[in-house]
């Protein structure tokens, strides 16, 4: 063969290779050798969870159970037992639902009476507006049932969240949420009083630590406040912090504490003083 043909052969061959694999509208590649079949980006959803999207990515799907328990001195210490739920509905757009206190148990001392298995469930949909070179965004909205027994109470959530990643090890998450309730009465069951607005505005600023690929450290600090609250009881703190650990891809366990009220004790809280502690773990349902 002359240098010329074998100069057009060389071409030819790798004109039908470059057309043997092609990307999809959403940039993800195709190998047309196997109809069909779809390669996964290969950083969708990182073993890192502060590179991770904020929300799910496309194809996914998590289920998770955690255990939540709740220490106060106006109250008897009390544990909560719940699934959630999340699925990907596109690239960007994620469906969640939750029914965190299914179960509550009180070892006896009736700290669960008046409690519904209903309560604090919610459903939501998030929208992931950003993940890429470091910078994740996403927003959304949630309906709340704050409290099934009579009289119900509601509640709707719109939030934001940012977060801000450095040499794939630190995270700063800053997050935004506008809690809009209803009137609460008064609870002879509890140390709160009446309020006539349960709106809520929230701000958290949380910093992460990914110790290394699998172990991920948090701190956070959330400044909230009852809106109507006059003068010096505008304002209360939680703040708290944990640590999470993921196994391969697909499952995250995590703990941590917060503190509310870090400061004086407000009169329009229920339960002053209150210390939290949640045991999780999630599984997820990477894409095809």
């Amino acid at each position: 063969m002359t240098r010329a043909g074998s100069v057009a052969l060389a071409f030819a061959l790798g004109a039908v290779a470059s057309a043997s694999v092609r990307a999809d509208p959403a940039g993800t590649p195709i190998d047309e050798a196997r109809p069909g079949a779809v390669v996964p980006l290969p950083d969708a959803w990182p073993v890192a969870v502060v590179e991770r999207p904020l929300t799910l990515a496309r194809g996914m799907a998590s289920v998770s159970l955690s255990s939540l328990g709740v220490w106060s001195p106006a109250t008897f210490e009390r544990t909560y037992f719940g699934p959630t739920a999340a699925f990907a509905l596109h690239d960007r757009v994620e469906l969640d639902a939750g029914l965190p206190w299914a179960v509550c148990w009180d070892r006896g001392t009736r700290a669960c009476a008046g409690s519904s298995a209903l309560d604090q469930s919610h459903l939501g949909l998030a929208f992931g507006i950003r993940h890429r070179d470091g910078l994740a965004l996403a927003a959304g909205i949630s309906g709340v049932l704050t409290k099934a027994s009579g009289p119900a109470e509601y509640a709707t959530s719109i939030w934001f969240t940012g977060r801000r990643t450095w040499f794939h090890r630190l995270a700063l998450v800053g997050s935004g949420q506008l809690l809009v309730g209803w009137d609460h009465p008064a609870d002879p069951a509890s140390s709160g009083v009446a309020q006539t607005n349960q709106t809520r505005f929230y701000w958290t600023e949380q910093i992460e630590w990914q110790v290394v690929e699998r172990f991920r450290l948090f701190a956070f600090g959330n400044p909230y406040r009852p809106i109507g609250a006059p003068g010096d009881e505008s304002w209360a703190t939680r703040a708290g912090g944990g640590a999470t650990f993921a196994v391969g891809q697909r499952w995250l366990f995590a703990v941590g504490c917060d503190v509310d009220n870090v400061g004086p004790p407000r009169a329009w809280q229920y339960t002053p003083n209150a210390t939290d502690c949640r045991v999780s773990a999630s599984i997820y349902h990477l894409p095809w």
